[in-house]
């Protein structure tokens, strides 16, 4: 889990991009009428980008003018050149966060998430910072849920300051039956680090309200289930070396994506693990 880098666009040309694009006259008007309001609203966001929560409900209030921004985005002739303006965040992005959602680290960032929701604050539906690349899951999970209680619910991968503490950790769970090899996975959260309190608790609530716990221990079984495998088959090696294998992998796993990604958590947990080599290597043997 790390930051992604913020769009480089220039906010004001892409409204004024829009603006001029439009087809319909209505729709045009409207935008012309509006871009003051919508603009001081990006100098708003601009300024309160890392506390986000203070925002002030929009200033957007008559229905055809939200409806008028919120076709900007929508996929149709009448637009913003959706594709292009995506293609331009998602450029400057590492190849590792072009290939992996930064919310949930599992699958393709194929969508894109208004952090500040486009049907709460429509003149945000085309502003660049607002628009965060992730998988459908979590975009669909998300929704329009964003603030409870005046707290944020989500880590903003832009503005952020996303910890290089660890704080995801991973407990394997063996049977009791020393036939039953691979062990069960949880993942928890936990603050030995030091990070901030109220840092700590925004990302405690990043990961239940997506769910990503569960996810996680359920989606890493193939991984693990692989890792078994290639060891299992391989016990003519000592077990030094497999872990040593493993080091190096995760190493990787953490130069590449940060200490809280769920293989650089898993892959930890097994090397630390003496029972997952221990049933590996005695069931071999007998």
């Amino acid at each position: 889990m790390k930051n992604l880098n913020p769009p480089q666009l220039d906010s004001l040309n892409v409204y004024k991009r829009v603006k001029k694009n439009a087809r319909d006259a209505d729709k045009k008007l409207r935008l012309e009428n509006i871009e003051h309001l919508v603009l001081s609203r990006y100098e708003i966001y601009e300024s309160n980008a890392t506390t986000l929560e203070v925002m002030t409900d929009s200033n957007i209030i008559d229905e055809n003018d939200i409806k008028a921004l919120g076709s900007c985005y929508n996929r149709n002739k009448d637009g913003y050149l959706e594709g292009e303006v995506v293609a331009e965040i998602i450029a400057l992005q590492s190849s590792q966060h072009k290939n992996s959602c930064p919310y949930c680290g599992m699958d393709k960032p194929r969508t894109i998430d208004h952090y500040l929701p486009k049907s709460i604050y429509p003149e945000f539906s085309i502003y660049p910072p607002n628009l965060i690349p992730c998988c459908g899951h979590c975009n669909g999970k998300k929704s329009f849920k964003w603030l409870n209680n005046g707290k944020r619910l989500f880590l903003n991968f832009y503005y952020d300051d996303i910890p290089n503490e660890k704080f995801l950790n991973v407990e394997l769970i063996f049977d009791s039956n020393p036939l039953i090899q691979e062990p069960r996975v949880v993942f928890e959260l936990k603050n030995n680090s030091g990070i901030g309190p109220e840092q700590f608790s925004l990302i405690t609530s990043h990961y239940k309200e997506l769910g990503l716990l569960n996810e996680l221990s359920e989606y890493v079984e193939e991984e693990l289930s692989n890792l078994h495998d290639e060891i299992l088959h391989n016990t003519h090696l000592p077990r030094e070396e497999h872990i040593e294998s493993l080091r190096r992998k995760k190493d990787s796993f953490v130069r590449k994506y940060g200490q809280n990604y769920w293989k650089s958590s898993l892959y930890e947990a097994i090397i630390e693990s003496d029972e997952f080599f221990e049933r590996i290597y005695k069931l071999r043997v007998s």
